[in-house]
């Protein structure tokens, strides 16, 4: 948690000197079995991406597949156990700041984000969930810009079960950011 914290005031040192080795320990952390160890690790990546870049950027061909790999144990386990996870918030939230500064660096990895984001969106889970994960999906569409065509018309089929429903006090974010 103490890296995650520096990102903000020690940015260009960090930059400077020491990126790749906490990166490094990042992707170890999000990869430990303690859920502690990895909610720490996917705030600090989530910081690191909000304040280190364009540099951290560089380092998606690292960080993107460790990211997809903790992606898919959440999708199978709101699969399996038909509730939220632990710390799925932390997952996106790294997620979402990581790729929404990645631009043309998301196009190799577009195909496999979106599938895993379509998984969770389907899947019997959570108002907050699919909240996150639309959130995640408007992050790598600005990243991807014209390359999120040919994911255009699930994701308008995707949103129209939300504008299309009754509102209520649960859905009501749902809508309100399927509008946006």
């Amino acid at each position: 948690m103490v890296i995650a914290v520096l990102a903000e005031g020690c940015a260009e040192y960090i930059r400077s000197n020491y990126l790749e080795f906490f990166l490094r320990c990042i992707c170890e952390g999000i990869s430990y079995p303690s859920p502690v160890v990895r909610n720490a690790a996917l705030y600090a990546l989530g910081q690191y991406s909000e304040h280190l870049q364009p540099e951290i950027s560089q380092y998606s061909s690292e960080l993107l597949p460790v990211l997809f790999e903790y992606l898919g144990q959440i999708c199978s386990y709101i699969k399996q156990e038909k509730k939220e996870p632990h710390a799925v918030g932390r997952m996106f939230y790294a997620l979402e700041m990581f790729c929404e500064n990645l631009n043309e660096r998301i196009l190799p990895y577009l195909p496999k984000l979106m599938e895993r984001l379509f998984d969770i969106l389907n899947a019997d889970t959570s108002p907050h969930v699919k909240e996150l994960t639309l959130s995640a999906v408007g992050a790598a569409a600005c990243a991807s810009e014209e390359h999120m065509l040919p994911y255009f018309e699930t994701i308008i089929n995707i949103l129209n079960n939300y504008l299309t429903t009754e509102p209520s006090e649960e859905n009501m974010c749902l809508q309100v950011q399927a509008v946006g």
